[in-house]
């Protein structure tokens, strides 16, 4: 949220990482990913986090189809988005089916 143009210039590329309205929405989804994540270790403290963990996956599967559907952004960014957006959804998966998050 402190420098939206260093965290996403190895996913869309410099020249649109620079633009005013890009470090503007990369603040809102830092802020998105904050409160799903604070959301889900609160949840975890209390009880069931299932319904953080299934908001924080949607969110992942939205980030990672949009980036294999976008034409202009480095192909580094786009394999790395892949991995770790990926890796997020498969870690989601293994909590949900391992039933942890039930009760």
């Amino acid at each position: 949220m402190l420098r939206p143009e260093d965290a996403v210039r190895g996913w869309i590329g410099a020249s649109a990482a620079s633009k005013e309205g890009t470090q503007t929405i990369t603040r809102a989804f830092g802020v998105r990913d904050l409160a799903l994540g604070a959301g889900a270790l609160a949840a975890l403290n209390s009880g069931s986090a299932r319904d953080w963990v299934i908001a924080g996956a949607v969110c992942d599967a939205v980030d990672l189809a949009a980036t294999v559907q976008a034409d202009d952004i480095p192909s580094s960014g786009r394999v790395l988005v892949v991995l770790m957006a990926s890796a997020a959804m498969g870690v989601s998966a293994a909590y949900l089916v391992a039933g942890a998050g039930e009760g």
